[in-house]
């Protein structure tokens, strides 16, 4: 892998390797990657507790015209999202 840009002062290294994937460094530990087929890793295992925290934050809104994947739960408003076997299994009760 060769070093493109290093910074001593935060330790921050940008690298490529001979693939074409790109790689952001902290303290000699992969943060973040972006490879030649552009797919994005985020190399964190910080759990979210709030909009605010986790290994990924936005600040923005996200949008994606793909599908979405999340094996943990789903919160809005602070409130968890129930699942759609939940949802179903409540309306049977009914």
């Amino acid at each position: 892998m060769s070093t493109i840009n290093s910074n001593n002062t935060t330790g921050l290294t940008y690298s490529s390797d001979a693939t074409g994937t790109m790689q952001l460094q902290t303290l000699g530990s992969n943060a973040l990657s972006i490879d030649s087929s552009q797919v994005v890793t985020v190399n964190s295992s910080t759990a979210a507790t709030s909009a605010s925290t986790g290994a990924l934050v936005v600040t923005g809104g996200i949008g994606t015209s793909g599908n979405i994947y999340a094996t943990g739960n789903i919160y809005t408003n602070g409130a968890v999202v129930p699942s759609l076997t939940t949802m179903i299994a409540y309306q049977l009760a009914l």
